[in-house]
């Protein structure tokens, strides 16, 4: 028993503070000839209708495993002047799967790959900028250039949007250069799930409330 309450006390410390820290990337809006990521009106209002769509922590969507044996991928939309080549990358291997066209909603490039035996991460490669990929730790300038929404309702149900910005330093954070859908793959959180937490929490508060944290701690 004592052993259990010293591993609830170092789980507290050490997922609290993580947990803490979750938060949504801000979203600029596009330049006036652009149109918007989000809001009203926005690409993703236009292709899915904002009320199907919930947008995924951003501590949440750095890493990627596969949901079934095939993942595919479509660009949706794209306002950016550089071309773009989208992969994946699992840290030991990985690959460019294709390459993007077209402007606007006549964004045109899909590709697809076998589910990977690990964890992964995309990775978009601008003509003009280095390669970005979906955990901040991995880019140059160490920050998040892409946003996540999940589909929760309508004809897309179940598949995951991801938008990306192209330049350094994000940019002017509009987050629409580029615009995927996923199908075939989900986020592989790396921090728990805020259920699981909140049990962790409570069952050691409980504990402290009847002193035995203390009285263990002595034994």
């Amino acid at each position: 028993m004592r052993n259990m309450v010293r591993f609830l006390l170092s789980c507290c410390c050490f997922v609290l503070p993580m947990s803490s820290a979750h938060a949504l990337t801000l979203i600029s809006p596009a330049p006036c000839s652009e149109v918007d990521l989000d809001g009203p009106g926005g690409i993703l209002d236009q292709l899915y209708g904002l009320e199907n769509l919930t947008r995924v922590d951003d501590a949440r969507d750095q890493f990627w495993v596969g949901s079934g044996a095939v993942i595919s991928i479509d660009a949706k939309a794209r306002f950016a002047g550089f071309s773009f080549a989208f992969g994946y990358s699992t840290g030991t291997s990985g690959e460019n799967l294709f390459q993007v066209s077209g402007h606007g909603f006549l964004a045109s490039g899909s590709g697809f790959l076998h589910s990977p035996d690990s964890p992964f991460q995309w990775e978009l490669t601008p003509s003009g900028a280095p390669v970005w990929g979906t955990a901040p730790a991995s880019n140059t300038d160490g920050l998040d250039h892409m946003v996540t929404y999940f589909i929760t309702s309508g004809a897309s149900a179940g598949k995951y949007v991801i938008a990306w910005e192209d330049l350094s330093n994000l940019g002017d954070k509009d987050y629409n250069d580029l615009v995927l859908e996923i199908t075939g793959a989900r986020p592989y959180a790396v921090v728990p799930e805020p259920g699981t937490l909140a049990l962790l929490t409570m069952g050691l508060l409980g504990l402290l409330g009847t002193g035995r944290v203390r009285k263990y701690l002595r034994k």
